[in-house]
């Protein structure tokens, strides 16, 4: 590379580091100090900060796995949040549902899947942690619950992974205007 064409900062580096971060509130600070490390000159030192303050993030989490066979953790959704996995129109959702999650294990994160008997298809996932409970509107109908549980949350495909566990925990059926409350213990 010739003299006039070499890099004149550490700029190029820092981006990959960077890129390399989970883009999550606790890891700004580390891609503060390998931006403001990467301004220095292309040198040694420059390189020892670069490296020291990537350490330093991947030893706190902030670094996404490369490669790896672990799936990289996601947040798990806030207490109380309805996924639909379908669509329905809001006028059918003549019924109310009270999922209770018994306390207990804190810690503990609860996923209810509500799925249609007739037609084999999910119909919401409800996500709760210990001690939690979630009222909301449901289609008259005949359902199956399954409580998926587990402390690790990874996305809603591996959802709590190898340490997890599925339980179907019963049937519900849901009428026109009526209410259903069901109690999920540990």
């Amino acid at each position: 590379m010739a003299a006039d064409k070499a890099p004149k900062d550490a700029s190029g580096q820092a981006a990959n580091y960077i890129a390399r971060l989970r883009d999550i509130p606790d890891c700004k600070p580390y891609q503060e100090r390998i931006e403001q490390a990467g301004k220095g000159p292309v040198a040694p030192q420059t390189h020892r900060a670069l490296s020291r303050a990537f350490m330093d993030a991947k030893a706190q989490g902030c670094v996404k796995p490369v490669n790896s066979r672990e799936p990289e953790k996601k947040p798990f959704p806030a207490s109380g949040t309805v996924r639909y996995l379908r669509q329905v129109a809001a006028r059918e959702f003549t019924s109310k549902l009270t999922l209770t999650i018994e306390a207990g294990n804190l810690g503990r994160l609860y996923v209810a899947r509500l799925m249609d008997k007739r037609t084999r298809l999910p119909l919401m996932d409800v996500y709760l942690t210990s001690g939690s409970s979630q009222a909301m509107g449901l289609p008259p109908g005949e359902y199956e619950l399954t409580v998926l549980k587990g402390n690790t949350w990874y996305n809603e495909v591996r959802q709590f992974g190898p340490g997890g566990a599925a339980a179907v925990t019963g049937n519900i059926s849901a009428v026109k205007d009526g209410d259903v409350e069901v109690i999920i213990t540990k």
